[in-house]
């Protein structure tokens, strides 16, 4: 981001600050007061933490507001919830979390989401159970602004606003189920995976803390590497590492996409197979869950990245998208595959089975030149993939209707009716 441009984080979008107007309220009243009287009858879109991908956050009006300042933080350790303001970083409130050795039971692995963003999207992360299956599990009640300018506490019809994208409302803070951790360490366990058949046996173990790295490339001896998380309890805490510096990283990265080609790649997953041959390691439980670097990931890439996030029924699918990836000779930069559980809850965005989470981020650029193989890609998904539970609702079919985008893919630009919409 610099002083002209406000970016997505995957930067396949941005704003021109010069041309859009971006306010910044206070409080409640000053929020209540720019809509009023600044952005009136027009659209505007809600856009804080920065980690949404594509157009999510850029709507067709003029007006974005940051509810960053809405960062209040107040915990309840004898119930065991935490009252947080929408505005508030993700990584931020895990840190404050951490300190009375408490945690969330669902944390996503963007480390800029707000919180707001969490419940907007009802993210997922790497302990998905079927008592905690995603992020709106945790949701005691909402405080939102309806379109009178009216504040709301919502408890009975909760549901309808967790994965909604602010379409009833605009959130302004929540309560939130904790988790009492025992320690603030973890013990990694990396295991080679032999096949799709093993993959599914490994999720099937019991970790606190469970996800993949699959190699997209083609290679009888690495699969990909699954790696299991528990607490480890030890006498010391284990500190955090270093952060190394914002803009150091995005220099970093933008040296690193020098060589970010394919034989580069194929070389590179092969290096990270050997490294982590049956390794066990130790980290701290903040460094586990956030990586620094990967958030600048997209600075490497001129046009960006172009990120998905999919739920497939059968694991062995994977095997078939693999085999596109060899067999058009394009590849993503990662494959990330977390197992994934339905909600109990009935919320306007969830899946509606379980399976498991497959994330792709491709070259934006590479994404466009192969546009025509790419819709065939998507197409295959679409008969794969577990269908969303807002699918026949009228909202999300006049999206559908409206954006071309779902011609070849259903998920790829449909927030982009939500964001459109005079959310109050």
């Amino acid at each position: 981001m610099n002083s002209k441009t406000d970016y997505s984080w995957d930067r396949s979008h941005y704003l021109d600050i010069n041309k859009d107007i971006k306010y910044y309220p206070k409080n409640i009243k000053e929020l209540n007061l720019i809509i009023k009287t600044k952005i009136n009858k027009d659209s505007f879109v809600i856009k804080t933490g920065g980690a949404s991908y594509f157009d999510k956050s850029f709507g067709p009006g003029k007006h974005t507001i940051s509810l960053k300042n809405f960062d209040k933080i107040s915990i309840n350790k004898k119930k065991l919830f935490v009252e947080v303001g929408s505005g508030v970083i993700l990584k931020d409130l895990i840190n404050y979390l951490l300190r009375k050795k408490l945690t969330l039971h669902t944390i996503p692995g963007g480390a800029l989401i707000s919180i707001g963003g969490a419940i907007s999207a009802n993210v997922i992360g790497k302990s998905s159970s079927k008592k905690f299956a995603c992020f709106g599990d945790s949701i005691l009640s909402l405080k939102v602004l309806n379109k009178d300018g009216k504040i709301k506490e919502i408890k009975k019809t909760i549901s309808k606003y967790i994965g909604a994208f602010g379409s009833y409302g605009l959130i302004l803070s929540a309560k939130l189920r904790l988790n009492e951790l025992k320690s603030k360490n973890l013990l990694i366990e990396k295991k080679i995976i032999t096949s799709s058949i093993h993959l599914k046996k490994l999720f099937d173990e019991k970790y606190l803390y469970k996800y993949s790295i699959i190699n997209p490339f083609k290679d009888k001896n690495n699969f990909g590497i699954f790696v299991g998380a528990d607490t480890y309890l030890s006498q010391k805490d284990m500190e955090k590492k270093i952060t190394i510096n914002k803009y150091l990283i995005i220099f970093i990265m933008k040296i690193f996409k020098i060589f970010h080609h394919q034989l580069f790649l194929k070389n590179f997953y092969k290096v990270i197979f050997l490294l982590n041959i049956e390794k066990k390691t130790f980290i701290n439980f903040f460094d586990f869950q956030f990586k620094s670097s990967f958030a600048y990931l997209p600075h490497a890439y001129k046009g960006g990245l172009f990120e998905i996030e999919v739920l497939i029924k059968d694991i062995n699918y994977l095997n078939k998208i693999k085999k596109f990836f060899y067999d058009n000779d394009i590849y993503p930069k990662y494959i990330i595959l977390k197992k994934q559980y339905k909600s109990k809850n009935n919320f306007f965005y969830e899946f509606s089975n379980n399976g498991y989470s497959v994330a792709l981020s491709f070259d934006n650029i590479i994404i466009q030149r192969n546009m025509k193989k790419f819709s065939l890609f998507f197409k295959s998904l679409k008969k794969e993939e577990i269908p969303i539970n807002h699918s026949k609702n009228s909202l999300f079919q006049k999206a559908k209707k409206n954006y071309k985008e779902f011609k070849d893919y259903p998920h790829y630009n449909f927030k982009s009716f939500f964001s459109s919409k005079k959310l109050l």
